[in-house]
């Protein structure tokens, strides 16, 4: 998933600041853009811990366009920062209600869409499939790669934690 940033242009006596629309309250700041970038990084990987630890469903990510005529970002530069297996141990994450419910026998896909509370028509909304389809994805455990891309995208998730 790509997350979009609005970076906050420093200088000298200025640090540039790093927002990330998508993750309300998910902000950083550095000296440098290189530190800068690589401390959001660290923000939305501890966010999204945070977030997943709480039960709450992880936001989707917009497109920079979605966020860039908007006044409060006037001024800002836009970048993305990748969040997947490569960008943080968030994504790694696999928490132990999920890991449990696999053990005693649900799917991954189920066992995160309940750990996440959402309904079949949730999750099917996102994949913009019928929820009987999306039924039936979720009780296979032997699908497609491509398919469990789409699903764990839907569900906010890194590939990792539903092929395991």
């Amino acid at each position: 998933m790509l997350y979009p940033i609005a970076i906050e242009p420093g200088d000298d006596t200025h640090a540039f600041g790093v927002i990330v629309p998508d993750l309300p309250g998910c902000f950083s700041a550095g000296d440098t853009l290189e530190e800068a970038m690589r401390n959001v990084r660290e923000a939305i990987d501890f966010h999204l811990e945070w977030i997943s630890q709480d039960g709450e469903c992880v936001p989707a990510a917009s497109q920079v366009q979605d966020h860039a005529n908007k006044p409060e970002f006037r001024g800002f530069v836009w970048a993305v920062v990748k969040v997947g297996v490569a960008s943080g141990r968030s994504q790694a994450t696999i928490p132990h209600a999920v890991m449990q419910a696999v053990v005693d026998g649900v799917t991954p896909v189920k066992a995160w869409r309940e750990y996440l509370n959402l309904g079949h028509a949730d999750v099917a909304g996102r994949l913009g499939i019928s929820q009987s389809a999306y039924s039936q994805q979720e009780a296979s455990d032997k699908l497609r790669k491509s398919s469990l891309e789409k699903i764990a995208g839907a569900l906010g998730l890194a590939l990792e934690q539903l092929d395991f």
